[in-house]
């Protein structure tokens, strides 16, 4: 036996429901485990607390207004099992249908004999510094020029 069966032991005969086979070895066992022997007086101590307080009766009332708030309360509702599947589903769709669109846009604007996407699509702010953009003045300016040439 390990620890967890004397634990179990241990509460059983703090409730009186022991064998004397089983609480000598018990007695055996706590005689060199520690950690059972705190065990033991700690649920000896919750044992004595409860056994400590009076019995309180409940008021008649309570007994139909349980059973009445209990009637009222609706069922849990398991979710069916195609809503398991189709939530994931839905979302794989999407998840694949934006790599498709994607790789299309991305074939359809890059030509294959090696043209850049601004010359494709003939757009002039893909270029680092776009004709007339503070970046081209400064860079102008910057070599020594007027940036108007």
């Amino acid at each position: 036996m390990d620890c967890r069966d004397f634990k179990k032991l241990i509460s059983r005969e703090l409730d009186s429901e022991i064998s004397d086979s089983d609480r000598k070895a018990l007695g055996r066992h706590l005689e060199t485990c520690i950690e059972c022997r705190d065990f033991k007086a700690a649920l000896a101590r919750t044992f004595s607390v409860h056994r400590g307080l009076r019995d309180v009766e409940a008021p008649p009332s309570i007994v139909p207004a349980v059973i009445t708030a209990v009637a009222c309360e609706e069922p849990v509702r398991s979710v069916p099992w195609w809503r398991r599947i189709a939530v994931p589903a839905a979302a794989a769709l999407v998840l694949i249908a934006g790599a498709l669109t994607g790789n299309y846009l991305v074939g359809a604007f890059v030509t294959t004999n090696g043209e850049a996407t601004a010359e494709t699509l003939e757009l002039d702010y893909f270029e680092e510094y776009p004709p007339g953009s503070v970046g081209e003045v400064l860079i102008a300016a910057a070599e020594g020029g007027n940036g108007n040439e």
